[in-house]
């Protein structure tokens, strides 16, 4: 997996021989784990190569080891908002934030003008970690406010959830920290539904905290503005049914939501499935996250 990060960080010197390589594992009828989660981004963003980079910053020390996130900075000195790239239900010993995958989300986002920050935290699977997570979640928030000057960040921040990672917005739904203007989910998990096993170790009282579905049926509209993608074609079961109810409820509820659906997409279509509506929705989700980051400043 080392091998195919490093492959993929030479992208902008050997751009024929990445798209091949990149093409070859889209092609596969069934890609390992490992190279789904090393592909880039089908979306073509310009100025990659002066995106800045810090990275292996310790923003949390635990009992096992530090947590470690790195940021994404664009190329020019100005301020801007941040956006938190939440990954799903592995743990840090999987060092996703090194994964092709946030790797080129953050250096996209970057190159859009928004600062991203990609973090490894505790969520797990299949023992669903959630406190630990969310914990996480919060702490990296905080390591990047403590830190907004050297990170030339505002007090701005989308937080995008990807697949697992869905679970964590469900709190930020609950409960939405003054600076958080808007919440965006990549084919997330908006249930907890499939938690009713040992391996789980979910209480009932998780199980309807961190299940965005119930979050949104016990209270009213949320004021935050919501994105989300999904793939028509999402492999992992149950997570289309929770979008899709998710969906019906923020509409029973007034709430601010846009859906995108790419209709052949794959759990990850953002990598996977190289096609024109897989670049489209990426675009629409950085239109949003803009429009919504920098109509907070403009509205002071």
């Amino acid at each position: 997996m080392r091998r195919m990060i490093h492959f993929l960080l030479l992208a902008s010197t050997l751009p024929v021989q990445a798209q091949q390589w990149a093409d070859a594992i889209r092609a596969k009828a069934e890609p390992t784990f490992e190279e789904i989660v090393s592909l880039p981004l089908v979306y073509p963003a310009q100025g990659l190569d002066r995106v800045k980079v810090l990275e292996n910053l310790a923003y949390k020390r635990t009992a096992d080891a530090a947590l470690l996130m790195d940021v994404y900075l664009p190329a020019d000195s100005a301020n801007h908002p941040v956006v938190m790239l939440v990954h799903g239900g592995v743990g840090p010993e999987d060092h996703p934030k090194d994964w092709g995958f946030y790797r080129s989300w953050g250096r996209t986002l970057a190159a859009s003008g928004l600062v991203a920050v990609a973090f490894n935290q505790r969520l797990g699977f299949p023992k669903r970690q959630y406190d630990l997570g969310a914990s996480d979640l919060r702490d990296a928030m905080a390591f990047v406010r403590q830190n907004a000057a050297k990170f030339h960040a505002v007090d701005r921040f989308c937080v995008t959830a990807f697949s697992g990672g869905g679970v964590l917005l469900a709190p930020l739904i609950a409960s939405t920290p003054e600076d958080v203007k808007c919440l965006v989910g990549f084919y997330p998990i908006l249930d907890t539904a499939d938690t009713n096993n040992p391996e789980a170790q979910v209480t009932d009282d998780q199980r309807r905290m961190y299940s965005a579905v119930a979050t949104l049926e016990a209270r009213g509209a949320p004021a935050i503005p919501l994105f989300i993608a999904r793939a028509g074609r999402d492999q992992i079961p149950g997570v289309k049914e929770w979008i899709d109810r998710f969906v019906a409820v923020a509409l029973e509820k007034n709430a601010s939501i846009v859906l995108a659906t790419h209709p052949t997409g794959l759990h990850g279509f953002d990598t996977r499935n190289d096609d024109a509506r897989s670049r489209e929705i990426i675009a629409m989700a950085i239109a949003f996250m803009k429009d919504h980051l920098n109509a907070a400043s403009a509205s002071r």
